[in-house]
Formats: C-alpha cells, sequence, structure tokens
C-alpha cells in the first residue's frame, strides 16, 4: 500500500482523519474534495488501496483495500483482510502528535472498514484514541440483525449514533 496524500491544516492541528477512498478509487481522488470542505484544523489522510481482484467485481484487477468474499454473518474468512487494514490505518497515525484528535471515515464500502476499525479499537483491537468515525453511503452489507449488535457495541463505547 502507497501513494499516500496529505492534505495539512492550514489553521492550528486539532484532528487527524484517515480517510479510505471506495473500490477502483485512489486516495487522490479524496484530497479535492475534502479540501473543499473548508476545516482549516484538520490533517487529512488519504491512502491508496492495493490493486487486486475483486471477487463482487468478477475477479476484475482495481484498487481495493479487501476483497469481501462473501457476505455473511460470522465472517471469519474476511477478518484477515480487514484486520491487515486496521493494521495498515493504526500505522498512519505513528506519527501523529499524541494530542491531536484522531479519526477515520470512508464512501461507500470502505465506510464499514471504517466502521470496522471503531468497533476493533471499542473492544481493544486498535489502540489508537479513536474520537471519529465518518461512513457516508455506505452500502448495506450486513444483515440487520448483525448491523444492530455494532451500532449497540459502538453506542456502548460512547460514539453517537445516527441512521438515516
Amino acid at each position: 500500500m502507497n501513494n499516500v496524500y496529505i492534505v495539512e491544516p492550514i489553521g492550528v492541528h486539532k484532528a487527524t482523519i484517515v480517510w479510505l477512498h471506495d473500490i477502483g478509487l485512489k486516495g487522490v481522488d479524496s484530497v479535492q474534495p475534502l479540501q473543499s470542505l473548508g476545516l482549516p484544523n484538520i490533517k487529512w489522510i488519504c491512502p491508496t488501496a492495493p490493486t487486486r481482484r475483486v471477487t463482487s467485481l468478477g475477479g476484475e484487477e482495481t484498487t481495493a483495500w479487501c476483497d469481501i468474499t462473501k457476505v455473511s454473518e460470522s465472517m471469519h474468512h474476511d477478518f484477515e483482510a480487514l484486520d491487515n487494514v486496521n493494521s495498515f490505518v493504526a500505522g498512519l497515525f505513528s506519527s501523529e502528535p499524541e494530542h491531536v484528535i484522531k479519526g477515520v471515515g470512508g464512501v461507500g464500502l470502505v465506510a464499514a472498514q471504517a466502521l470496522y476499525f471503531a468497533s476493533n479499537y471499542t473492544f481493544g483491537g486498535v489502540t489508537i484514541n479513536l474520537k471519529i468515525v465518518v461512513g457516508i453511503n455506505a452500502d448495506d452489507v450486513a444483515f440487520s440483525a448483525f448491523a444492530r449488535i455494532c451500532a449497540d457495541s459502538l453506542h456502548l463505547a460512547g460514539f453517537p449514533i445516527i441512521h438515516k
């Protein structure tokens, strides 16, 4: 995983958010939309996913954070890939100042990856002091009962849950 693009804060650096792009895109594709938000105190880290074959796209080779081979409630077959992305994201925070608020987010399928990162923080699998989680336009990739369990876990950890 390489090609990491950084949007530096133009004001006082108060937060760093690792922003994950959707399937088929690159980190650079996120730079202009994030700059247009006009959030002067946030540093955005926009990495590019590796190129891999994606099962849900008929084996097409494209940039993707992981290959979710099938949707199931247990997802044991996909945890290794999800955990590898979590380790990569945690590594991106390693050089960030301790006092800076840290967050992770994404659009589309990787919104689920951001939520998985947050759930791992909640249960001690990720040691980053995470305060922000953003998931936009997330695909409905979880059974509703499983999604409810995840939402309850995040809520118990202090994250506000907004269903739209």
